[in-house]
């Protein structure tokens, strides 16, 4: 297996036999409300909704904001909600997201959804994957990455609502980051990117993103 667990590699050549420009797409927070449904389903402990206001939020984490903002004992519920069966399966999508993905593929961009596993769930990778099929189609599957190190895939850009993407063993990504501000509870406020660096929604993704892989 490649570095970082990578699960599903696929090939990118055009028609022509060049490479074509790759898109790496983030799913928990960009494609999926992940923070948002998490706070909402903990419905055994209501004050844990007062994150659903970003401002109030302490650290780009969820986790160390519950500590900060609620308790530390209130992790658990958030991991035990995390952790049911079907929570990643259940995500609803967030609006804009499948639209903006056809339209980078019927431009000829290579398309990748690259996600982090939930370590925790057993079926975790699994239940992306089916929410993937079930919003996009079956043939969208094979373009989906699950690996805990997005700076071992290859691409131009990454669309991540993370402040900070990561490196890998200290050296810099091989893609430039680009921040989503438009997940139901963003964490924006953390992050230092210049304007041409941030996509509002995903309706500006041409105006954003196309100039970064046209270089």
């Amino acid at each position: 297996m490649p570095p970082g667990g990578i699960m599903i590699g696929l090939k990118n050549l055009a028609n022509d036999g060049k490479r074509r420009p790759e898109i790496l797409v983030d799913m928990d927070d960009v494609l999926v409300d992940w923070r948002g449904e998490a706070l909402r389903q903990a419905t055994d402990h209501p004050e844990l909704r007062r994150l659903l206001d970003a401002e109030a939020w302490t650290h780009h984490d969820l986790f160390t904001s519950v500590r900060d903002v609620c308790g530390a004992h209130l992790n658990a519920e958030l991991y035990r909600v995390i952790e049911q069966p079907h929570f990643h399966r259940d995500l609803p999508w967030i609006p804009g997201g499948k639209e903006a993905l056809a339209d980078m593929e019927e431009l000829g961009y290579e398309v990748r959804i690259v996600t982090w596993p939930w370590a925790g769930h057993q079926t975790c990778a699994s239940e992306k994957l089916e929410s993937v099929r079930r919003h996009l189609g079956r043939a969208w599957e094979s373009r989906v990455i699950i690996t805990s190190e997005k700076a071992a895939v290859l691409g131009q850009v990454l669309i991540d609502d993370k402040p900070h993407a990561g490196t890998l063993d200290g050296y810099p990504p091989p893609w430039v980051h680009v921040l989503f501000e438009d997940s139901p509870v963003c964490v924006k406020k953390f992050a230092t990117h210049p304007p041409e660096y941030r996509l509002p929604n995903w309706s500006k993704w041409r105006e954003v993103i196309q100039p970064l892989v046209s270089r």
